[in-house]
């Protein structure tokens, strides 16, 4: 749901999947056409680039690229909010 005052241009969806990248793995809070939120266990820096693969329960699963917008402490690691810069559906 997109809120008065928000900089979201696509409404998000609470979605919680796997998400792998880096060699490490987290899991999703919300996603939209142009980003997602995710929680992992190490801390990414904002502008950094990171690919990723999202695991939506079947396959095949999404190949993506994206930004690092923010980076929040959570209790059990980092919350991500990633925008989209370029998705595939893997093979």
């Amino acid at each position: 749901m997109i809120t008065p005052g928000e900089k979201r241009s696509s409404e998000r969806y609470s979605v919680h999947c796997l998400v792998t990248f880096a060699e490490q793995q987290g899991w999703s809070r919300d996603i939209s056409a142009t980003g997602m939120y995710f929680l992992s266990p190490q801390k990414l820096e904002p502008k950094q680039l990171i690919g990723m693969t999202i695991h939506l329960n079947r396959e095949p699963a999404m190949q993506c690229k994206g930004k690092v917008i923010r980076t929040e402490e959570q209790p059990n690691g980092y919350g991500v909010a990633v925008q989209f810069t370029d998705l595939a559906i893997a093979a």
